[in-house]
């Protein structure tokens, strides 16, 4: 089965970590034994679709990648958002066949502009296109006028659906008016399962990790705030927050050393995608506290790593957290946090690693990702997706 990929953004030589996970599931895909290749048509500022609006492809470990852009549009021209999208995509969808030739199946990800990117190849090579939506963005464009009348028309074209995380699902049921989603969890690569699982001895320091791009979203000014307490109440406790540009960082420190805790808190700045699963096994638990929260990937990939998560009760941390595996609090309950990490830094042993990591590979792993999308294409391919519903 020759499946395209059509993320919404994918990462290159100027944002290596941008989508990455996108990266990762196309390469869980290829080496599960489908044939899969990448088209890629990602939204940008208007300045630099004129300098450069083409299409480019390359080879990217075997796997064919073709890159095109399409200009965000302003609100009072959004109505012709779907027909300017699929018309400027059609020349890296031209691109994508002279490489690899003509798919049997079209995977958007993410709603904008991903799925009028799918339903322009599903137009041009007569196949069918699915949608996984990765982001609660489109939940916010209103239900009224013609821009989400074409979204709606394009997601209801599909030949399936699919999110992240139970509860996310059930509102993009309602929001477009279609049949339940499928929920596929995020995936995990191998290389996290692999790493060994630490090991601590009684008068350890306990590691505490945030990792993320350290926007307002994620909150890690209130996480700064909350490890303070958690700091006052068990001295032998450090934080490592990792991400952020290095303005971003030295933001962070100045919080740190407002709050009297410079000597234990941790601010490398990004790190290359290869160096995160060691820094995860290397934690003792894993802490996020977002406000809003679709999938969350690093949840699973701190699992996978055996380590036990304390998280906001997101769509992502409700999804993923599970009794032994972690805490959940409530969003901005600084309060609240405080006590589920010094709860969880006094009582680590209630949350044994090997038991997380064994329920991550049964939730998480590459081969139960596979096998769900894989569900999802033959579906599609039979045509055996229920009719959407009228609101």
């Amino acid at each position: 089965m020759h499946v395209l990929q059509v993320p919404s953004w994918y990462p290159d030589d100027a944002n290596p970590l941008g989508g990455s996970f996108f990266r990762d599931q196309t390469h869980m895909l290829r080496d599960g034994g489908l044939e899969v290749g990448v088209c890629s048509v990602a939204h940008t500022h208007l300045a630099r679709w004129v300098r450069g609006g083409g299409a480019t492809v390359s080879r990217e470990d075997g796997v064919v990648v073709v890159r095109g852009v399409v200009p965000t549009m302003p609100g009072k021209v959004q109505v012709m958002e779907g027909a300017v999208v699929r018309r400027l995509a059609r020349r890296a969808l031209a691109a994508y066949e002279r490489e690899a030739g003509v798919p049997d199946v079209v995977h958007a990800h993410s709603v904008l502009p991903a799925v009028h990117v799918a339903a322009e190849a599903s137009r041009r090579w007569g196949v069918p296109y699915v949608l996984t939506e990765h982001r609660p963005w489109s939940l916010t464009v209103p239900r009224t006028g013609g821009r989400f009348a074409g979204i709606r028309g394009a997601v209801r074209g599909a030949s399936g659906l699919a999110t992240v995380s139970t509860a996310i699902a059930s509102e993009l049921a309602a929001h477009y008016g279609t049949p339940p989603w499928d929920v596929i969890a995020l995936p995990v690569p191998d290389a996290f399962f692999a790493e060994p699982l630490r090991a601590r001895n009684a008068d350890d320091e306990v590691v505490l990790t945030h990792i993320s791009h350290l926007d307002v979203n994620k909150r890690p000014e209130l996480t700064l705030r909350a490890f303070a307490t958690v700091h006052r109440r068990v001295p032998r406790t450090r934080l490592r927050i990792v991400g952020g540009s290095p303005l971003r960082v030295e933001e962070l420190s100045a919080v740190a050393a407002e709050l009297g805790i410079s000597d234990h808190v941790e601010l490398p700045g990004r790190l290359p995608r290869q160096e995160v699963a060691g820094v995860l096994a290397s934690s003792d638990v894993f802490v996020l506290a977002s406000a809003v929260e679709a999938g969350g990937t690093v949840l699973s990939e701190a699992q996978a790593c055996g380590v036990p998560v304390v998280a906001t009760r997101t769509w992502a941390g409700q999804f993923s957290v599970e009794p032994g595996t972690g805490l959940l609090v409530d969003v901005d309950d600084e309060a609240g946090l405080a006590d589920a990490l010094t709860h969880m830094v006094r009582h680590l042993d209630d949350f044994p690693r090997e038991s997380i990591r064994a329920r991550a590979r049964q939730r998480f792993s590459a081969s139960t990702f596979v096998g769900a999308s894989t569900d999802l294409y033959e579906r599609a391919l039979a045509g055996t997706r229920p009719a959407a519903d009228v609101p």
